[in-house]
C-alpha cells in the first residue's frame, strides 16, 4: 500500500494506492442501513467542501482512492 498526502498550491491531495485485490467502486458506494464509514459518505463530505474523491479499481491494478481538499472556494485547475 501506498499512501501520499501533498500540499499543493490551491488543495490539499491525498492518495492511497493498493496493488492488492480490486473491488467494485460502484458496489460500495451506495449508501444504505449500516453505520459504518462509507465510500459514498466520504464523497459527499468532500463535495461539501467543493472537493472532490474518486476512487478506481481494476481487476489485476489494484484501487486508487484520491480526495482532493480545497485551500481556497474555487476550485479550478486543481489536480493531483
Amino acid at each position: 500500500m501506498e499512501v501520499s498526502i501533498q500540499k499543493l498550491a490551491d488543495c490539499i491531495c491525498m492518495k492511497i494506492k493498493d496493488d492488492g485485490k480490486s473491488f467494485q467502486a460502484q458496489r460500495v458506494l451506495p449508501t444504505g442501513g449500516s453505520k459504518r464509514l462509507r465510500l459514498f459518505d466520504m464523497r459527499e463530505w468532500l463535495e461539501m467542501v467543493g472537493g472532490r474523491f474518486d476512487v478506481e479499481s481494476a481487476p489485476g491494478n489494484g484501487t486508487t482512492v484520491t480526495a482532493q481538499i480545497p485551500l481556497d472556494k474555487t476550485m479550478r485547475g486543481m489536480d493531483c
